[in-house]
């Protein structure tokens, strides 16, 4: 590249820098502001669980799960005092990534056609397309080094916890690694996409709403379980799957001894009808088996 076209390019990535900054500086300072409260909280919070796990002496737990009478007692105290607020606070933060779209990316094209200043923006000396390239690389690199760095924080909150839950690798699946900043990318993405689209920032925002709820509920319920091919294992102790403390919970089915499953209703009328249910659930040929995806 020449060197006039070099410092052409560096004044043009400056310029916008400085107009990106200007107008969306008072979302990055609220955003800012509302990342630094939910590091308070998780760093509180994570600080807390870690002081009553060592009260209790949670440690007996690691590495054999609550098998042990002592580690049921101390895993039963911790739960009990913090997985309900553990689960609210994984809730809250699945939510953050949907704020990036409604709140940023929404009206980042929507209020620039509303209020007709891309009219003075696109006859500037830079074209259309490296108008918005530079704002929307500028906005995405935030919105990724916010998302993975509130990943991390997350991810040590969320250690203690992940002890008392067996399926702690998927509970919090949307919360920790790259799942956060992905999330904020694709609301970014679609609020984006919703202004270009609708021109107004407020439906624009209602629209970037529905979107990613909708999303996220499709991909959580009928995406996520079969991102891979589900397995199956027989829930007896010892078994495949029964001890896999990482697996994500799919279904819970009957089957008889040539693999096909078995109608609920049979089994449950035959149970309910015995004396002993042990000997009927315990029956040749009559297996409890579980579809579930292995830990991550």
């Amino acid at each position: 590249m020449p060197a006039a076209a070099r410092a052409r390019h560096r004044v043009w990535v400056t310029s916008m820098s400085w107009v990106t900054w200007h107008q969306h500086r008072r979302e990055a300072l609220i955003s800012l502001v509302f990342l630094a409260g939910i590091a308070i909280v998780l760093v509180y919070s994570g600080l807390q669980m870690r002081a009553f796990a060592t009260t209790i002496n949670l440690s007996v737990c690691t590495g054999t799960g609550p098998t042990t009478s002592a580690c049921g007692i101390a895993m039963q105290q911790f739960l009990s005092a913090f997985a309900p607020i553990g689960i609210f606070i994984l809730q809250m933060l699945a939510v953050v990534p949907g704020l990036v779209g409604v709140f940023v990316g929404a009206p980042l094209l929507a209020r620039e056609l509303e209020q007709g200043t891309h009219l003075l923006a696109w006859t500037q000396t830079i074209t259309r397309t490296r108008w918005l390239v530079i704002k929307l690389a500028l906005v995405g690199a935030a919105t990724i080094v916010a998302g993975l760095a509130a990943a991390q924080l997350a991810a040590w909150w969320w250690a203690p916890l992940a002890v008392g839950f067996s399926s702690s690798d998927w509970q919090a699946f949307e919360a920790i690694g790259v799942s956060p900043a992905a999330y904020g990318i694709f609301a970014l993405g679609l609020g984006v996409a919703a202004g270009a689209i609708i021109r107004r920032t407020v439906p624009a925002m209602l629209v970037t709403t529905l979107g990613f709820a909708a999303s996220r509920i499709a991909v959580a319920h009928w995406l996520r379980p079969y991102y891979m091919p589900p397995m199956t294992g027989s829930m007896d102790p010892g078994s495949v799957g029964a001890d896999d403390r990482g697996r994500l919970f799919i279904a819970l089915f009957w089957a008889d001894s040539s693999g096909p499953p078995v109608a609920k209703a049979p089994v449950n009328k035959l149970v309910a009808e015995a004396r002993d249910p042990s000997a009927v659930l315990s029956r040749p040929g009559l297996a409890h088996l579980l579809l579930f995806r292995p830990a991550r």
